[in-house]
């Protein structure tokens, strides 16, 4: 089916799948491989979409890394490894990731967990909080500062010690 009816599959597929968001281009490869399109069918999509500007590595990791930032509000190492698992090469994921700020995240995921902490003792809420943000990919700098500050918070409401 070289150049013929499967080529046009693979592009209508390709086409449908970034209607839904933006996708790398070894995400792509790897969904159209799956849905078993051969590897002629596959450059084929790949290649007119990358010429037509619909597949952009670089744009895609952007977009990744808001997304990473102001929804999911994962740390920097969480970040990274969710641009790496949508298929973002390692090069335009470090530049993506420039200035990425961990603490504005942070701030906001201390908000949403503060009602959740409220009635337990402090050891139990520390080490909570800090099994939470690691999961979440913050690195050990922001996870003590963040610990500290949620905690000193929470023993000024409390007036209680440890």
């Amino acid at each position: 089916m070289a150049g013929g009816a499967g080529d046009n599959k693979a592009l209508a597929y390709a086409l449908k799948l970034l209607g839904y968001r933006p996708r790398s281009e070894r995400e792509l490869r790897q969904r159209l491989s799956r849905k078993g399109f051969t590897r002629t069918e596959e450059d084929g999509a790949i290649l007119k979409l990358v010429g037509l500007g619909y597949i952009d590595d670089a744009a895609t990791a952007r977009a990744l890394r808001d997304q990473a930032e102001r929804v999911k509000l994962l740390g920097h190492s969480g970040a990274r490894m969710f641009l790496w698992t949508r298929g973002i090469g390692k090069e335009d994921a470090e530049q993506a990731l420039e200035g990425y700020d961990e603490e504005a995240a942070a701030l906001k995921l201390l908000e949403r967990k503060q009602r959740a902490l409220a009635g337990l003792p402090r050891h139990v809420a520390r080490r909570r909080l800090a099994g939470y943000l690691g999961r979440r990919g913050y690195s050990g700098e922001s996870l003590g500062r963040m610990l500290r500050l949620a905690l000193d918070d929470k023993n000024e409401k409390d007036t209680g010690g440890d």
